[in-house]
């Protein structure tokens, strides 16, 4: 019987999780169970209900029934201040799947490890005993640095138990909840337990129950993989060891199962289940909190520094079919490395087609919690049927008929991808991956525009279709905003705006949230920035009011100080030098310092103390210098922190900030008449920008920029009787302004600076 309030539906699903969760951990039984939840509904109904439902659960679980158990008689809080075998116990630390986990003292070795220990057979049944056995033999078998090794296991005075290394730190739960990592870090620990279950996986040994709480963090940030209670193990005669739970029983974490997990069959089961629910451990770290259905599909609005990439291997690590995973768990492990390192991943971004398969994921991760519900109105007529066997075929039949509520699903998302074919196929071939892979490419400005362009009718026709899909219209957006900051690179400033304006429309039309805002404030200061370089002072000033005043209620410090450094800018170019040295100031005191410090928020940093610098130049040059060589100093350092950790983008961005940093000091010491210092920064700084254009080419104000530098360079050397060398770099600084011109022969400014260029270089003709 199929609850029909959703409510109480979604509270009881919540409950029956709770309840293989704490059964599983062996941590309460049904009774103790029932009577803890005896006030939690306050429909009466539902709580006559969850006995039947429990007791569905012990059996599709292999749970033994609370009759077959007989009582228990050990005290295990006893056991503090014992000493068993070769151990004194000092004091619990933890409790396990099956067992409680001691911090010991052993004698013969005089060191200190943590025991686990079961009491006797008297008080567990052989299941129990056969899995803590498990346990230790499959991590007994296995040597690797990110495995917690088994010293030794047997029997001690009537107790079963195994010691191990004392590892001091945290369950990877209790940082994703409290202080989820950042992004970096989270790769890292990815990547070592993907290393450690690739080992495993080579020695025939599947964990089955990975997730937060069996993964440890210790004091040196070094992740361990725990807690082989279980698993699956391949012996030397190529026989599964996995007879310890009876047929069509459902063995891990409902949360961090795989699709084909939860339906009981272990014959579906393989490493590639070890590959999902790391994913699902990997999506919360990321996103700092548990995994609901459908969660990975929205990663980057929970947290906006999810890069693409990672984003794909997510996505990879989390399909549906196993066949769609990573193979193995090394393969998840290298496209992580190659995220580190911002080399190309190996993943294929899923369509958009394939994501619409994904959100189906909710039925079939719910497949045993359907099959229960359905199971409970069948035990309803077969209450006067106490045989074991007479329940297992009723689960069977109720597992059929899950089975058949799948395949219906599976022809309704049939249809659904159909609707999706046309995106899909421009998703595929004319998507905004084609269009950055075409950034590289001389002379292919205009293609790549044109891919956006039907990338934004084939969304904009999509969306019509669909005008109420919330997530549909943020992915419009997020094109827009794809297509405004392409258009911006390759200096076709009115299609940028435009294309900023359309995303700013739709993103206010969207359901308020602090995403939202955050995205809205960063839309329009890129509007603001436009504005003002078309000389629209006013409608500038008031777009940067409106994002500041919108990003003031939200904890995004660096974005308000971006937005304020912007803004100060601004009223520095209508000499408001007091108002423009307060927002930046303000900027400087809301940014994270020191060690907080990250590659955004230094760029930041490094863009606020240039503009302070060009304010107090003409009152103070010393003290302009002092501001101008704060900006170089943040943007080093943060580029040898992070040089192993980002790449791509974000380290041009900071090479690109660095180079304009140099540029402003190279001014300050000319002016100073400190030449050979004024030259050196000019040759760092020329070399910075070459590298930025020889990995992006067709960046407009890439070639800009350095066509402005190599124009100042070459007065400098000239004014220093280095003819010859002034002659060569005004030549450069001519070669690239007439290339900006004949691409963007509408641009008056290229033009006039074409000119200016023309001039001084004409001063070497003889």
């Amino acid at each position: 019987m199929i609850l029909e309030d959703a409510a109480t539906d979604e509270q009881l699903l919540a409950i029956l999780d709770e309840y293989l969760e704490l059964r599983s951990a062996g941590s309460t039984s049904k009774s103790e169970f029932l009577a803890d939840c005896q006030f939690r509904f306050a429909d009466k109904s539902v709580g006559e209900r969850l006995p039947g439902l429990l007791a569905s659960l012990d059996a599709l679980h292999g749970f033994a029934p609370e009759s077959e158990r007989p009582p228990a008689q050990t005290n295990w809080e006893s056991l503090v201040a014992r000493k068993i075998g070769d151990f004194e116990i000092r004091r619990e630390i933890g409790r396990g799947g099956m067992g409680i986990v001691y911090e010991a003292h052993q004698i013969s070795l005089d060191r200190i490890v943590a025991l686990k220990i079961l009491p006797t057979s008297v008080t567990l049944d052989q299941q129990q005993i056969a899995r803590f056995m498990i346990e230790a033999q499959a991590a007994g078998g296995l040597h690797h640095p990110n495995i917690v090794p088994i010293y030794g296991a047997g029997v001690e005075e009537g107790v079963h138990c195994y010691s191990m290394p004392l590892i001091h730190g945290r369950s990877l739960d209790e940082f994703i909840y409290d202080e989820p990592p950042e992004v970096p870090r989270a790769i890292r620990w990815t990547l070592q337990a993907a290393e450690a279950l690739e080992h495993a996986h080579r020695y025939g040994v599947i964990h089955r129950d990975i997730k937060p709480s069996n993964l440890i963090v210790d004091q040196d940030s070094k992740l361990w993989v725990t807690d082989f209670g279980l698993a699956r193990c391949r012996q030397t005669n190529g026989v599964d060891q996995d007879g310890i739970t009876g047929s069509g029983a459902i063995v891990g974490t409902l949360r961090y199962m795989s699709p084909e997990q939860t339906l009981g069959n272990p014959a579906l089961v393989d490493h590639r289940s070890d590959i999902y629910s790391l994913g699902i451990t990997f999506c919360e770290m990321l996103v700092g909190d548990r995994f609901s259905d459908g969660d990975h599909i929205q990663v980057r609005r929970a947290n906006p520094l999810v890069s693409r990439d990672l984003e794909t291997v997510l996505f990879k690590s989390l399909a549906a079919e196993p066949g769609e995973r990573y193979l193995t768990a090394s393969a998840f492990a290298e496209d992580l490395r190659r995220v580190l390192a911002g080399l190309p991943i190996l993943a294929r971004r899923p369509s958009l087609a394939d994501r619409v398969t994904k959100w189906t994921l909710r039925h079939r991760r719910s497949a045993a919690v359907s099959a229960i519900m359905v199971l409970f109105a069948l035990m309803m007529s077969l209450l006067a049927m106490t045989k074991f066997a007479q329940q297992k075929a009723a689960l069977q039949s109720a597992l059929m008929q899950s089975d058949q509520n799948l395949i219906a699903a599976d022809r309704n998302l049939q249809q659904a991808k159909t609707n999706f074919q046309q995106t899909r196929e421009v998703l595929d071939h004319f998507g905004l991956m084609a269009a950055e892979r075409l950034r590289g490419v001389a002379g292919a400005e205009t293609l790549r525009e044109e891919l956006v362009a039907d990338l934004l009718k084939y969304y904009e026709r999509f969306a019509d279709e669909i005008e109420s899909a919330d997530e549909l219209q943020y992915e419009l957006a997020q094109t827009h905003l794809r297509a405004a900051k392409i258009t911006e690179e390759v200096g076709a400033i009115s299609r940028a705006l435009k294309a900023y304006q359309r995303a700013l429309a739709i993103l206010l039309d969207l359901p308020s949230s602090p995403l939202n805002e955050h995205e809205i404030a960063f839309c329009q200061n890129n509007i603001a920035i436009l504005h003002a370089e078309h000389g629209e002072i006013d409608q500038a000033e008031s777009i940067y009011l409106e994002a500041i005043g919108r990003l003031t209620s939200l904890d995004h410090p660096v974005t308000l100080a971006t937005v304020r450094g912007n803004f100060g800018l601004l009223l520095s170019s209508m000499d408001r030098d007091e108002d423009a040295k307060r927002e930046f100031y303000t900027a400087i005191e809301d940014l994270p310092h020191g060690d907080d410090t990250t590659p955004i928020a230094a760029m930041t940093f490094a863009m606020i103390w240039n503009n302070l610098s060009h304010l107090v130049q003409d009152d103070d040059l010393e003290q302009s210098l002092v501001l101008n060589q704060n900006a170089i100093d943040v943007l080093r350092g943060v580029n040898v922190r992070f040089a192993s950790e980002q790449a791509g983008t974000i380290l041009h961005e900071i090479d690109r900030a660095l180079a304009t940093s140099l540029r402003n000091q190279a001014s300050l010491l000319t002016r100073l008449d400190r030449r050979d210092k004024a030259i050196a920064a000019y040759e760092e700084s020329i070399e910075l920008y070459r590298n930025l254009i020889e990995h992006m080419p067709m960046t407009v104000r890439y070639a800009e920029e350095l066509a402005v530098i190599y124009n100042n360079f070459g007065r400098l050397l000239q004014q220093e009787a280095r003819d010859d060398e002034a002659r060569h770099a005004m030549i450069q600084a001519r070669n690239l302004m007439q290339s900006l011109v004949q691409r963007r022969p509408g641009e008056s400014r290229y033009r006039e600076a074409l000119a200016g260029i023309q001039t001084n270089l004409e001063r070497f003709v003889p």
